[in-house]
């Protein structure tokens, strides 16, 4: 058997070998990471449809509480129009 070729190319197998081991193992804590993040932004982007249905549900009663709020002053401005005697 002839030596010489893995005398001559058996160093650098073994350094291709380990660099594709290495890359190899790079590339599954990529995949792995890309999986959490595909896992993480699910969850954010449920919690952001949350909030913009409670900030719908609050603009709306807001707005209903504006328009009462609003009745009531144009109710007080009358009432005290008449007490100080204004004529409308």
């Amino acid at each position: 058997m002839d030596w010489t070729l893995i005398e001559k190319f058996g160093a650098s197998i073994i350094i291709a070998l380990f660099f594709f081991l290495i890359l190899k193992w790079v590339l599954e804590q990529f995949k792995e990471e890309l999986k959490e993040n595909r896992k993480e932004r699910k969850e954010y982007l449920q919690t952001l449809a949350e909030i913009r249905t409670e900030m719908s549900d609050h603009n709306g009663r807001a707005k209903e509480f504006h328009a009462s709020v609003q009745a009531e002053h144009k109710e007080m401005i009358e009432t005290l129009g008449r007490i100080n005697g204004y004529k409308h």
